[in-house]
């Protein structure tokens, strides 16, 4: 089928002028009309579901038990902080969870920047309020960074061993905070009916939009991939049945003493004149019996070979 007339992108061009981590508006042009929504919604959901992450997802406080609590000369309650904490961005650049730590001591604020961080782990928004310190206060806080997609609700249970004490919180690991995406009309020679798509992508910052969009592409290529391959795929499946049908011919011409029987069995297939496996499969049960001195416990044993052999 002919598709190659149709009116493709030479490029994505980026709006250099309000373009930068956090914000992005990419304009694809020309596209045939239609395709313009097409691409900007698949574009959209993927965008908004399907790119992995980093957030906070569990959190330790000494002396604390729950979240309910509060710490002496702490003004935030422990709710509060863990709200807070919520709010950090991070980004994890290793597969594995990493632990962080807050250790903060005597009167003021206590930031994001105050995070003893793991060297794989980046802090994104260093000035982001966690909590504010009174007198004396202190706050000290183990967290662990983890890598996810989408929203994950907390956990509440502690199969993985965790510390008493330990308090999971809710992750949206998603780096992509919003999509907005248009499609207005623009000209190729004489038509004036092509589409050009205006693709605006927020981010948390832990991914640039460019790259945001890119991997969101490469997520939709490989699901798409499948429909392209599909005569590759069958053409492989057709190959494998047919080294099966090969590998069945080779079993069914074997002896039946290359069989590893009991020497009872043997010797009761041996009696029965019974030399090759394409001769024994072609039994059924009730001619097996009645042959002489063969019982229910050679049968047992032979439907047993022949069954690992994926023959019966």
């Amino acid at each position: 089928m002919k598709w190659t007339s149709l009116k493709r992108p030479k490029r994505v061009e980026f709006d250099e002028q309000v373009t930068d981590k956090f914000f992005g508006r990419m304009i694809i042009e020309p596209l045939e009309r239609g395709m313009g929504h097409t691409l900007g919604n698949a574009f959209r959901r993927v965008l908004l579901s399907s790119l992995e992450g980093s957030a906070i997802s569990s959190v330790r406080f000494d002396g604390v038990l729950h979240e309910f609590s509060t710490l002496p000369g702490v003004l935030e309650d422990v709710t509060n902080i863990i709200l807070n904490i919520k709010g950090v961005i991070v980004d994890l650049q290793a597969e594995q969870p990493r632990k962080v730590t807050i250790d903060a001591a005597g009167e003021g604020e206590v930031k994001a920047a105050d995070i003893i961080a793991d060297p794989q782990v980046k802090i994104i928004n260093p000035e982001h309020h966690i909590a504010t310190l009174t007198g004396d206060g202190k706050l000290k806080v183990d967290m662990e960074v983890t890598r996810g997609r989408g929203y994950v609700r907390a956990r509440h249970d502690t199969a993985g061993g965790e510390s008493v004490g330990t308090i999971f919180i809710d992750c949206n690991y998603s780096p992509v905070r919003k999509v907005r995406y248009e499609v207005t009309p623009t000209r190729v020679g004489m038509r004036t009916d092509y589409d050009k798509l205006i693709l605006e992508v927020h981010t948390n910052g832990s991914i640039s939009p460019e790259e945001a969009v890119r991997v969101a592409a490469e997520i939709l290529k490989e699901h798409i991939q499948v429909f392209i391959d599909q005569e590759e795929i069958a053409d492989l499946e057709t190959e494998v049945i047919d080294e099966e049908k090969e590998r069945m011919k080779e079993i069914l011409k074997m002896n039946v003493n290359e069989l590893e029987l009991t020497v009872r069995a043997a010797n009761c297939l041996k009696a029965a004149k019974i030399e090759k496996i394409a001769d024994l499969v072609q039994k059924t049960e009730q001619e097996m019996l009645k042959y002489r001195n063969f019982g229910r416990k050679s049968l047992a044993e032979i439907k047993d070979v022949l069954g690992k052999m994926n023959l019966r």
